[in-house]
């Protein structure tokens, strides 16, 4: 069965499938579809992961790693040991339905079908989890659990998303406030109108990434560990095309982000950027051609 680590064999394939029905995308774009079926963010996500993986241990041994003795390498090790699912009342799982919130504007929904239980942060699509205790739930398309918080009085007040060595909390907000957010970027969406200063965020993003020091203060806290990891190949498919000429908005996504050409002297390249309340780049990818 395939999974992850075929990932650009899996976007070769769809690349091909799609162009037999006379449906064209670029290579980028395949690999951004199929990060995302994956369960992941996009394509720079899934790439830093399988680049931490690739990473030899000091006895230069890349089948049998080391056994890791920092803090985020123990968590990413317990984070890797296999789940069983364990008996649970769906019924149970009403407790933790609802909105949780890590940045400004990026929100956990959970919820459930019947018997089945989902999760899905913005941007990406609906992830289903399994019960491992009465508290903790994990994710079989990639290698991350989700433990809920309780206050003293039992009210549950918030969700820990365990994953790449990570342990992120996620506040839960109310739910009529996470409906006035929907309903803002159905609005955004419906009038084809960008974020305020996504267009100023994304060219000091390239301009960062060209100089070889981008601002990490300016993105969230995963989007600046996969450009930290990803920054020499995005130098070369970027910096080596010239200067910017334009920056021009296109289009909303469904999600929420912003699609942007940005023309370089000698390469047109297409950008997504997603922005939190705060205005930090929270998702973004780039993918060669308009």
């Amino acid at each position: 069965m395939r999974d992850y680590h075929d990932a650009k064999s899996m976007a070769q394939t769809l690349r091909g499938a799609l162009g037999s029905k006379a449906i064209a995308i670029s290579h980028g774009e395949s690999l951004e579809l199929v990060s995302k079926m994956l369960g992941f963010s996009d394509w720079n996500t899934l790439s830093a992961k399988l680049q931490g993986e690739r990473e030899p241990s000091r006895n230069g041994n890349t089948t049998e790693p080391e056994v890791p003795v920092d803090e985020r390498g123990r968590k990413l090790a317990e984070q890797a040991v296999p789940r069983v699912a364990v008996p649970f009342d769906p019924r149970r799982f009403d407790e933790f339905a609802g909105y949780y919130e890590q940045h400004p504007g990026i929100r956990f929904k959970i919820y459930r079908e019947d018997g089945r239980y989902l999760s899905q942060i913005t941007g990406q699509g609906p992830v289903e989890i399994y019960p491992e205790s009465e508290t903790k739930f994990f994710a079989t398309v990639v290698q991350a659990q989700i433990s809920f918080v309780k206050d003293a009085g039992g009210r549950v007040t918030e969700l820990i998303l365990h994953q790449n060595g990570l342990e992120m909390p996620w506040k839960r907000i109310d739910k009529a406030v996470a409906d006035r957010a929907v309903a803002a970027l159905e609005e955004r969406i419906k009038d084809n109108r960008p974020q305020a200063g996504s267009g100023d965020a994304l060219r000091r993003l390239i301009d960062g990434i060209v100089s070889g020091h981008p601002n990490y203060g300016e993105m969230g806290d995963e989007l600046a560990q996969a450009t930290r990891e990803q920054l020499s190949g995005l130098q070369q498919l970027i910096g080596t095309k010239g200067g910017i000429k334009s920056i021009r908005f296109v289009g909303v996504t469904d999600a929420g982000d912003d699609i942007f050409h940005a023309e370089h002297q000698n390469r047109l390249f297409r950008w997504s950027i997603g922005l939190d309340d705060d205005g930090k780049i929270v998702r973004s990818w780039v993918s060669s051609g308009g």
